[in-house]
């Protein structure tokens, strides 16, 4: 579809007239062109327009698009929702990024998205955590240049956090919630990133032998933003207070009980499989 085509499908399913879109915006006539794509319409005129239909941006991309993401879209749809994969799950991820690439290699963020998938199988299959760090190291280098971090860099950042060492993902993570704070009144509620920072670094702690404050640092987490966790978050943030528990000599078996309920009721079984793996090559319970 065309833009001026779906403006004029949006409209006239809002029963709205050409003269009520255009009204203190431009001429009707304009609008018209434009609704006929024979005129082009600026990001200017654009967005009070779309404001006037009652729909946002993405929306509107969704519908232009024929109610399909787009392939980029997809692609960033994919990692943002990844929580926990496989090999065979990331080696799916990067071929579709790859070949995305392939027409878009100018698309910076789809090749960092490679840099991720190939760090996270290298890590998963060789188990060298250094390999994978240096493979993810020029994005935080890029980052770090920016005056400001938008949604898709947090999610970049997030995803790699736990390959740094813990005194930069301290500082990713610090950095991160004060830049966060800027979105308190954004539309969606983005109180999940600061979750996803939290629970990721907690696996610093564990790394670093600090129980207790890797512990009460789950707790605070829980408290704050258990509510608003996905599902896999939250048993994430279960299987990492087990380990804590463990190695504090205290009772942990609730939490990893937690963990394989929640994923039981959603039917998860790759993830609680994966997590029961985490905790016992990081307990050595095996």
């Amino acid at each position: 579809m065309k833009i001026g085509t779906t403006l004029q499908g949006i409209r006239k399913s809002r029963q709205l007239t050409q003269a009520n879109i255009a009204e203190n915006i431009m001429t009707q006539g304009a609008y018209s062109k434009i609704e006929k794509s024979q005129l082009s319409i600026n990001l200017d005129q654009f967005i009070p327009i779309i404001i006037k239909m009652n729909i946002d941006f993405q929306e509107f991309s969704y519908i232009l698009n024929g109610y399909q993401l787009s392939k980029r879209e997809t692609l960033i749809k994919t990692f943002t929702s990844l929580e926990i994969a496989n090999t065979e799950d990331l080696q799916l991820m990067l071929k579709a990024v790859k070949d995305y690439l392939v027409n878009n290699p100018e698309d910076q963020y789809i090749y960092f998205l490679q840099l991720v998938y190939e760090a996270f199988i290298i890590l998963q299959q060789e188990n060298d955590l250094e390999k994978s760090r240096q493979m993810v190291a020029p994005i935080w280098q890029q980052l770090q240049t920016l005056d400001d971090w938008y949604m898709n860099d947090f999610e970049l950042l997030n995803a790699i956090l736990f390959l740094f060492p813990f005194e930069i993902a301290i500082e990713m993570t610090k950095t991160a919630e004060r830049r966060l704070e800027k979105y308190t009144d954004f539309p969606y509620d983005v109180s999940y990133l600061q979750a996803y920072f939290r629970i990721d670094l907690s696996l610093h702690y564990i790394e670093m032998r600090l129980f207790e404050e890797c512990l009460a640092y789950l707790e605070e987490t829980e408290r704050k933003f258990l509510h608003k966790m996905r599902t896999k978050t939250a048993a994430i943030l279960f299987e990492r207070k087990a380990i804590c528990l463990f190695y504090l000599q205290r009772p942990f078996e609730v939490e990893i009980e937690r963990t394989q309920r929640l994923l039981s009721i959603y039917k998860d079984e790759n993830t609680k499989e994966l997590l029961l793996k985490e905790f016992n090559l990081l307990t050595g319970n095996f």
